[in-house]
Formats: structure tokens, sequence, C-alpha cells
């Protein structure tokens, strides 16, 4: 299933929680649960090694660094493509 959607911050919301992705907190924040996985592969993240947080970052086998010309290239394909896919949908996005 597609959906071409410009949604506000609102709307997404919205439809989060009309598919059970997640409840509204007592604050009126979005709030989710990971499920049996908790935590996150090395390989499956990304965190972009640039100058004002590089030197704050423990840098190693579990925090690797990302190039920002590839962070720029990786975001430009998925605009170019326009498909972003969560669970059994996938979203247009337009610019």
């Amino acid at each position: 299933m597609v959906e071409k959607l410009k949604l506000s911050n609102d709307e997404l919301i919205i439809k989060a929680l009309e598919q059970n992705e997640g409840v509204l907190a007592e604050n009126g924040a979005l709030t989710v649960t990971t499920g049996l996985r908790t935590g996150r592969s090395p390989n499956d993240r990304f965190i972009v090694k640039e100058s004002s947080t590089a030197a704050d970052i423990d840098w190693g086998d579990i925090n690797l660094p990302f190039d920002p010309v590839k962070l720029v290239n990786h975001f430009n394909f998925i605009l170019e493509i326009g498909v972003y896919s969560f669970k059994n949908s996938s979203f247009v996005l337009t610019k």
C-alpha cells in the first residue's frame, strides 16, 4: 500500500495511533515501544562524525563514524525515489 501524504505533526501522530504504533502520554507526547528487541545493532545506526560532536563520542567498535557526505547522498537518494517504508505501509515523500 502506498499513500501520498503531506501531513502535519498532529496528523502524523493520529496516523500512528490509528495504526496502533504508539499511545499518547499524559503530556500529549506520542510514545512507542520497541517490542522484543530493545537495542540497536551498531551496523544499523549511523552517527555522523562532524566537528560539533566528534570529541563527545566514544568512537570504537560500537560507535562507528558515518561520513557526512554519505549521509547527504543517502538522504538525497531517499528524496529522489520518494518512498519511505514502515511496517506494511509505504509513504511517498514530497518536497
